[in-house]
């Protein structure tokens, strides 16, 4: 992380006990409209998902937002967001990997930019109300 000299942002309790390179910056528990304020700044976006299988809210906020996601969270997003650039999964059992395609994304600033805006795209036209709406109708159109 340092060797980056990006800096880091985490939130929540227990940071105080880990050591920390110096370009980590620790904040407080926040509630939730703060957190996505925090999030809603960031270029990438670590998501440690507990629905490795579905997605929660964070992601999609953080790619309106333009920032780029990794996830382990790869059941239905890795399909969602298949061919598209606009997202990372990776394993929780790979740490070297993940540190391996952050430090890449980070030193790739166009790159970094063109998978923000992909993210930001593929979010509004494929993951909206009006998508999700139609889905459901056609799920109960072919299941009367």
């Amino acid at each position: 992380m340092q060797s980056s000299r990006a800096g880091v942002h985490v939130v929540g309790l227990g940071w105080d006990r880990v050591e920390l390179p110096g370009n980590v910056t620790r904040h407080a528990p926040t509630d939730y409209a703060g957190f996505f304020a925090m999030a809603g700044r960031a270029r990438l976006c670590l998501d440690v998902s507990t629905y490795p299988g579905g997605a929660n809210d964070r992601v999609f906020s953080y790619s309106l937002n333009r920032a780029v996601c990794l996830t382990n969270a790869a059941g239905y997003l890795r399909e969602a967001y298949a061919g598209t650039d606009a997202m990372q999964f990776y394993s929780p059992a790979q740490p070297a990997a993940l540190a391996a395609g952050i430090s890449a994304l980070l030193s790739d600033t166009h790159r970094l930019r063109d998978m923000g805006e992909a993210g930001r795209r593929v979010t509004l036209d494929r993951q909206n109300w009006r998508v999700r709406l139609q889905a459901m109708l056609d799920c109960l159109a072919a299941n009367p």
